[in-house]
């Protein structure tokens, strides 16, 4: 097992290949695992790229998770893989909030027996926070943001994660002001849902929670702009 140190918005980014015969396996798939320590309430961005197989000209293909760092590891998050456009590589990502000051493992495994070439898994922090209800909050979306690969195939943009809790049945009105030319969106993430089921509008968000818990909202751009921009960000309890 490797380790990963995270300890900045730099990305730190290790090389590994599941092609060793003492690698091990899960449900026939061979995976390997890399420690990191990461603090609750930040942001991060994992990914698990793989470059094309230059002998068979296929690609080899990856999954991230994110696990509990016991001898009997639970999974926390899965990622999603994206990027399928790209006939040169495959691409696995998970962008997160880590739920508490800990060591976590991070696994890389193929999606098929066959899956067993060189990858580079790369970490790092991104900007974000917490919300309270009724307060202000300010962000920047740049260069020590995340550069996130849409799910619903739009261009890749800068994107931050905000955590805010919610009861059981309690609404949520998310609001996203900025000046900023590229335009902004919001999504929530969280209990009973999945990937990027709960869109709102660009710049607003309306959402009432089933189940209570920690909800995630990220904050990003419509279309990729390298510029760095301010926004402001609120939620409050809609009155109504």
């Amino acid at each position: 097992m490797g380790a990963i140190g995270v300890d900045s918005a730099v990305a730190r980014t290790v090389a590994g290949t599941l092609a060793g015969g003492a690698c091990p396996r899960a449900n026939g798939v061979r995976y390997a695992d890399f420690t990191v320590h990461l603090a609750g309430g930040r942001a991060y961005l994992v990914r698990a790229a793989g470059r094309r197989d230059t002998t068979s000209r296929r690609h080899h293909e990856y999954d991230v998770a994110l696990l509990t760092a016991e001898a009997r590891p639970r999974e926390l998050l899965a990622g999603t893989p994206f990027d399928a456009r790209d006939p040169s590589r495959s691409l696995s990502q998970l962008f997160f909030i880590a739920p508490a000051d800990s060591t976590y493992a991070i696994r890389v495994s193929g999606r098929a027996a066959r899956d067993r070439g060189a990858f580079a898994l790369s970490v790092r922090r991104c900007g974000g926070g917490t919300l309270g209800l009724g307060r202000a909050m300010r962000g920047v979306l740049g260069p020590a943001s995340c550069l996130e690969q849409m799910s619903f195939g739009a261009d890749s943009g800068y994107a931050d994660l905000w955590r805010i809790h919610l009861s059981p049945r309690q609404k949520v009105r998310v609001r996203v002001t900025t000046s900023a030319r590229v335009p902004l969106y919001v999504q929530m993430r969280g209990p009973g849902l999945s990937g990027d089921e709960r869109d709102g509008d660009v710049g607003r968000l309306t959402f009432t929670a089933r189940q209570g818990g920690d909800y995630t909202v990220l904050v990003g751009q419509t279309a990729y702009d390298s510029l760095p921009h301010a926004y402001g960000i609120r939620a409050d309890e809609p009155r109504y």
